[in-house]
């Protein structure tokens, strides 16, 4: 929702994080501040335990803040490779953490190495009609869906909508690629 603070809807709502979040001294207190032990998703992480403490954590479209996004897409890679790594490790913490909206971008990255696998395997192997036609699919669903995306947010933004396809996508396969990273126990 923070993403979308301009879109028209309540002036307070309750979410599950806010970035740049304020919060009171006594709940600070309270829940020990941010897990210094995690080098990124603290924010995420204290909203989460502000959460389970039965609080509400509110978006108030009524606060700006600029943000000035990373320059390069290998920068905001480098951002979201450490938002995924620094999420798995989260998760170690406490699973629940995981929210259905994280799990389609958590799987994309085995989806797409199982997609091309398939797709090579089918001509390599020469596999059955079916699973040709499923490996072609399951390979051109993501970007397919990422460039319909990035026209609506090209269209709707007044950005280039590869540029948008290009951020998206660059956002989505770091943080899976994170998050994979860390489950294996590679270093980032």
């Amino acid at each position: 929702a923070s993403r979308h603070a301009d879109r028209r809807g309540p002036q307070q709502e309750l979410v599950d994080t806010v970035p740049f979040g304020t919060f009171r001294r006594d709940l600070w207190e309270r829940l020990e501040g941010y897990d210094e032990a995690l080098a990124a998703n603290q924010a995420y992480d204290f909203n989460y335990r502000t959460r389970r403490a039965g609080l509400a954590v509110v978006l108030d479209r009524g606060v700006v803040a600029t943000y000035s996004a990373r320059p390069t897409l290998r920068l905001l890679w480098r951002q979201y490779q450490r938002y995924g790594n620094w999420k798995a490790h989260m998760l170690r913490k406490d699973p629940r953490a995981l929210t259905f909206r994280q799990i389609p971008p958590a799987l994309l990255l085995p989806w797409l190495v199982v997609s091309l696998g398939g797709w090579i395997g089918a001509m390599v192997w020469q596999a059955p009609a079916p699973v040709a036609l499923w490996s072609r699919v399951a390979l051109v669903a993501y970007p397919s869906l990422v460039l319909g995306i990035g026209l609506h947010v090209g269209l709707t933004r007044r950005v280039l909508p590869l540029s948008a396809a290009a951020a998206i996508t660059t956002v989505h396969v770091a943080w899976s690629t994170g998050v994979w990273r860390a489950a294996f126990g590679i270093r980032s």
